[in-house]
Parts: structure tokens; C-alpha cells; sequence
């Protein structure tokens, strides 16, 4: 499938994050056959918690409870999960923002496969089980989505998550 068509030149100037959420990511979750309510689940804005940060003596009257959203959980048969963490075009992805990814991907919760990132001009795929610090497994610039569709594919449409998934916890053994 080509979701070019499905994607027109943006100027991403003006855009912030809820922009990339709606104007890119949607529709590249969709094109790769995700639906909430169905068997290949959407979870959006997810709300996590952990436990909470000591820092020298224990207080849990003054230690914070620390939370997150995950922008997206991608569920594969219902069973398999991978995050994607929308920035603004003007967030770099940094060690920051992938860090972050990482938390919601290997939250006890979630314990995605994969963690993803995009800022509109790029999307960036990491194998959870490697941590944060390891090279991507793929990176897109938005004007490749088009001639790199299935290498997308390949990785994260339902039908290719569990594939990847066995492939991967044969691998960590």
C-alpha cells in the first residue's frame, strides 16, 4: 500500500504536536491496518504511572509520584505492543525524547516490542529489548515515507509484529 497519497507536502513551520499526531501518525497508523476497538487496538494517551523517586530518606509525603502519557500503544492481536511518542517538528529527537519513549515502551504495563518517535519529519523505530542507547532499527524522513513504505510495513503492521516478536525473543535467549 502507498500512503503518499494519503500524505501531501507539509510545511512544518506552523505545526506542533498534536498536529504530527493528526496529520501523520494517524493516518500511518491506519494505513498499516490499526483500529481502536479491534483485534490490531489503538490505545491513545495512555496515562502511567511508576513508582515513585527516593532520593535519600523515604517520604511519601514529599517524594513525587511520577506519571507519563504514552501518545500511542499499538496492539497487535491484542497481545503484541509497540509505542509511538509524538513530538512537535521543532523537538529535536534527542537521548531526551528517546528516553522517555523507552519508559513508556518498558513500563510493566505496556512492555512494548518496539518504541517509536516522529516529529513530522522523521520517524524513528527502536527495538525495546536493546534499551535506549542502541542505533534505531529504522529511520524515515518524512519525504521517504512514500519510497519506504515497506520497510515500514515490514516492521510494524500488525501482521508483521509477530513475526518480528518471535524473531526477536528467540534472539535474547
Amino acid at each position: 500500500m502507498c500512503i503518499r497519497d494519503r500524505f501531501e507536502p507539509i510545511s512544518f513551520d506552523n505545526l506542533n504536536e498534536t498536529d504530527i499526531r493528526e496529520e501523520i501518525l494517524a493516518p500511518l497508523i491506519r494505513a498499516l491496518g490499526y483500529r481502536s476497538g479491534t483485534v490490531h487496538n489503538v490505545i491513545r494517551e495512555q496515562s502511567l504511572r511508576y513508582p515513585r523517586a527516593f532520593l535519600g530518606r523515604k517520604n511519601s509525603k514529599k517524594d513525587p509520584i511520577l506519571r507519563g502519557i504514552a501518545d500511542y500503544i499499538l496492539e497487535a492481536e491484542l497481545s503484541v505492543r509497540w509505542v509511538v511518542e509524538a513530538k512537535a517538528p521543532d523537538v529535536d529527537i534527542d537521548n531526551d525524547a528517546i528516553e522517555q519513549a523507552f519508559t513508556y515502551a518498558n513500563h510493566p504495563e505496556i512492555r512494548a516490542v518496539y518504541f517509536a518517535l516522529c516529529n513530522g519529519r522523521k520517524l524513528v523505530v527502536y527495538q525495546t529489548n536493546r534499551g535506549p542507547q542502541s542505533a534505531p532499527l529504522l529511520e524515515i524522513n518524512y519525504e521517504d515515507f512514500d519510497s519506504k513504505y515497506r520497510s515500514i510495513e515490514s516492521l510494524l503492521a500488525p501482521e508483521s509484529i509477530p513475526v518480528s516478536y518471535t524473531h526477536l525473543r528467540a534472539h535474547e535467549t
